[in-house]
C-alpha cells in the first residue's frame, strides 16, 4: 500500500472554517447547517473582494489535495501515465498543476467539469483517464467556488453547487470502487486492498464541499435540495 502522509483532511479544513468565523478571510460568521430537501431556491450570496480570496484559498487546499491523489494513483497505474508521457508521476502532476494550460488538454477534448469526469469513465475513451478524472474533480471546485479559471472568482457562491459538487464527488468514489474501469485503487504489493489514501482524500474533499454549501445555505438563508438520483447511475450531475 502506498504510504502517503496526509493529515487529517477535516481537521484542516475545519482549521480554514474556523478563520472564516474570526474574519481573517470572510465577513461572515461560519457555522454549520442540517441538511433540509426543499424545492426552494433562493439567489445566491453577494460577491465581495473577501469571498474571491477566500474562494481561491479553499480552491487551492483541495487542490494540494488532488495533487497526492493524482501521485497515488499514477504509481498504482503506471499505463495511465504512459498514456500522457514517460514521466514519472511527481513530474506529471507538476505540469499539470503548474503548467500553462488552464486546465484545458488536447488529450481530453478540451473538456472539463463532469464532461472530464464522464470521458474518465467512458469505456469508449483511451486516454489517460487519471489525467480526465483529476481535471474534471478540479475544474468543477473551481466552478463551484465561482471560479471562471482557479485565478479569477468573479461570481458568488451558489451553496447549491457546491452541494451538487458533493454528491459528484459520491458518485466519483463510487465509481472508482465498482465499475470496471482502467484506474485501479488497490495496491497489488498490499495483497489487493483498496489505498486508503486515496479513498480517505476524495472523501475529505467531498465532506468539505458538503461542510461549505451548509455554510453557505445557512448564510443566505438558502435550503439545500437532496438529491435523488441513484448514486449508481452513469451520468454526472450539472451544475
Amino acid at each position: 500500500m502506498l504510504n502517503i502522509h496526509e493529515p487529517d483532511y477535516a481537521l484542516i479544513h475545519l482549521a480554514v472554517s474556523a478563520m472564516l468565523s474570526l474574519g481573517l478571510l470572510f465577513n461572515c460568521e461560519h457555522s454549520y447547517a442540517q441538511s433540509t430537501t426543499s424545492t426552494e431556491s433562493n439567489p445566491p450570496m453577494e460577491m465581495s473582494g473577501n469571498q474571491e480570496r477566500t474562494s481561491r484559498t479553499i480552491v487551492e487546499e483541495h487542490g494540494k489535495h488532488l495533487r497526492r491523489v493524482m501521485t497515488a494513483l499514477y504509481r498504482l497505474n503506471p499505463h495511465e501515465l504512459q498514456k500522457s508521457a514517460s514521466v514519472s508521476p511527481e513530474e506529471m502532476v507538476q505540469w499539470v498543476f503548474e503548467g500553462p494550460f488552464g486546465w484545458k488538454f488536447d488529450a481530453l477534448r478540451d473538456t472539463q467539469g463532469i464532461e472530464a469526469l464522464n470521458l474518465a469513465f467512458d469505456p469508449e475513451f483511451h486516454g489517460d483517464r487519471i489525467l480526465a478524472m483529476i481535471t474534471g474533480i478540479q475544474t468543477m471546485i473551481i466552478a463551484a467556488y465561482g471560479g471562471k479559471t482557479e485565478f479569477h472568482f468573479p461570481d458568488s457562491i451558489n451553496p447549491h453547487h457546491l452541494n451538487i459538487a458533493a454528491r459528484n464527488m459520491d458518485k466519483t468514489l463510487w465509481k472508482l470502487k465498482n465499475t470496471n474501469n482502467d484506474i485501479g485503487i488497490e495496491s497489488i504489493q498490499a495483497g489487493g486492498s483498496t489505498d486508503a489514501n486515496i479513498v480517505s482524500i476524495l472523501t475529505g474533499i467531498k465532506q468539505a464541499l458538503e461542510l461549505d454549501a451548509r455554510m453557505h445555505a445557512e448564510h443566505s438563508n438558502q435550503r439545500l435540495t437532496i438529491d435523488q438520483t441513484p448514486i449508481e447511475t452513469d451520468e454526472f450531475l450539472p451544475f
